[in-house]
């Protein structure tokens, strides 16, 4: 009952429940579909444009202008967004640029439930079971879950405020730490994603440097906001969005699911993997996005030793009996 009432609170107000699976079909093939996902950051950046300059009249400071700029990309962004194909729960909890992404001509989206999360039972974890997974798409090299660039604009834009604008960004990622550990994170899908953590600092990065050098958005002569270039993905997104690549850590009762599940689909799994197309797994801290308690890393799929030719049967059953990397 404490989850469903947890899934209420949460409903419809944000994609951050939402996971991702970067393991499941790891092997077929997926179109780079960032010329699709520029394109539309470019057309929404155009519409915060337009609006920051009405509410400013090209007459404000840089740094006001800053913020009411950092505003607006916020609202075009991630203003909530209904997936009516995703109909009844899980059409809830995207912004607007996740709910397009959903949409992308090459994806994996999950529908059937064949994903890592798939087997849990309602009261085990309401929202994975409910809420299902963003789609995955690939930007560039890199597969990644819809969810992330949510978590860019939305997450970023919290972290600039918080920092005040910039200018107070020490304790930002011990905030966020704090809040992958708790609301947005173990206490509702019962998942610590790095990856996630990772996005919302890059988000805040692109909002701290707007309107300086090397930013597509600059100050023309007369004061006014202008994009000047167009946005590429592909120079942004590296491996630490991928899920596979940057592992998370679960609750002992979901990891002991998504170890079984792989258990139960190790040949699809394992012929992937001898192919080679799963990342080694970084499992190293980075101080600029966790800071302060959390849990210790290490990799919940080990794939290596779900897939060695002696003694899989044994590994397998030992992982499901004692997860080694539950968050406690």
């Amino acid at each position: 009952m404490r989850r469903l009432l947890l899934l209420l609170c949460l409903v419809p107000g944000t994609a951050l429940a939402y996971e991702t699976d970067q393991i499941t079909d790891r092997g077929t093939d997926l179109l780079d579909v960032a010329d699709y996902a520029n394109a539309q950051v470019d057309a929404l950046l155009d519409d915060a444009v337009v609006a920051t300059n009405d509410r400013t009249e090209c007459a404000a400071s840089k740094e006001r202008t800053r913020e009411i700029l950092a505003k607006e990309i916020q609202n075009e962004f991630a203003k909530h967004e209904l997936i009516w194909s995703r109909f009844p729960i899980a059409m809830w909890g995207y912004g607007r640029y996740s709910a397009y992404l959903e949409g992308a001509p090459s994806k994996l989206d999950f529908a059937d439930r064949r994903d890592i999360y798939g087997d849990l039972g309602f009261f085990q974890a309401v929202i994975l079971k409910t809420a299902g997974v963003s789609a995955t798409i690939r930007l560039g090299d890199v597969r990644l879950g819809t969810d992330k660039l949510h978590h860019y604009f939305s997450e970023g834009y919290l972290y600039f405020k918080r920092s005040h604008w910039g200018a107070e960004p020490d304790g930002l990622a011990a905030w966020g730490t704090m809040t992958e550990r708790t609301r947005w994170g173990l206490w509702s899908s019962l998942v610590f994603s790095f990856a996630d953590l990772h996005a919302n600092y890059e988000g805040f990065q692109f909002y701290d440097s707007m309107l300086e050098p090397g930013s597509v958005l600059q100050l023309d002569d007369r004061g006014c906001v202008a994009r000047t270039s167009h946005w590429e993905w592909r120079d942004i997104i590296d491996p630490m969005y991928d899920e596979s690549a940057n592992p998370s850590i679960y609750t002992k009762k979901v990891e002991r699911s998504v170890v079984a599940h792989l258990a139960a689909n190790k040949e699809k799994i394992c012929a992937d993997w001898r192919a080679g197309v799963y990342p080694t797994p970084d499992l190293t801290v980075d101080p600029m996005t966790v800071q302060g308690k959390s849990p210790t890393r290490t990799d919940p799929f080990q794939l290596a030793a779900l897939c060695a030719d002696a003694a899989v049967g044994d590994v397998t059953a030992a992982a499901i009996a004692e997860p080694t990397t539950a968050a406690q």
